[in-house]
């Protein structure tokens, strides 16, 4: 009996080891037991009405060739540049960061957002991160420091045909309403940027 109780012992142990083993391109939650992983990054973006001769060199250019992106961890506002608005954002990350966001091209959006309760940030958007983590997307996601019950909520794509093709099947669910009316509870964000690096 007890040979039998061992053998079933080390049967769920190997088929726990071999689940561990399989690659998944998943988006994963940050928790508690993750936050040693969890990084802040700094956003600088320029968005100009036309060309600049600025060197933008460790800069991602946009499809539209009018906006410029640096990600770095190091927290500095670089200079202004005549033509050019500039929005400098530190941001912490809710999931753990992917590998699009150093390859060539991703699809980027950031909302204006406020907050309309007391719950902090991470708290009022965990129903919409275990919505991408329950659908297996690979999307980045973070929010700034909330100034004022003001912060930013950025999420990158691998693409933007990614993204359209996620929120048309979101749209088309039932999930969908469920999921808005949770976060409209403690959230409102009313500006909506959309940028394209290839």
């Amino acid at each position: 009996m007890i040979k039998h109780i061992y053998q079933l012992f080390c049967l769920l142990i190997l088929a726990a080891c071999s689940d561990n083993d399989l690659e998944t391109t998943e988006t994963q939650l940050i928790t508690d037991s993750y936050f040693f992983q969890k990084q802040s990054l700094n956003f600088n973006i320029y968005e100009c009405n036309q060309y600049q001769n600025y060197d933008f060199k460790n800069y991602r250019q946009s499809t539209s060739a009018q906006t410029f992106l640096k990600i770095s961890e190091i927290a500095e506002k670089d200079n202004d540049v005549d033509g050019c608005i500039q929005k400098y954002m530190e941001v912490d990350e809710l999931t753990p960061s992917s590998n699009f966001l150093i390859e060539d091209s991703f699809f980027i959006e950031i909302m204006d957002c406020s907050t309309l309760t007391q719950k902090d940030i991470e708290t009022s958007i965990r129903p919409f991160l275990v919505s991408i983590e329950n659908n297996s997307l690979e999307l980045w996601v973070a929010v700034t420091k909330l100034n004022n019950n003001q912060f930013n909520w950025i999420n990158i794509w691998p693409s933007e045909q990614t993204r359209n093709d996620f929120m048309q099947d979101w749209v088309n669910s039932s999930a969908s309403g469920k999921l808005a009316n949770e976060l409209g509870q403690d959230l409102f964000c009313n500006n909506h940027k959309t940028y394209s690096f290839n």
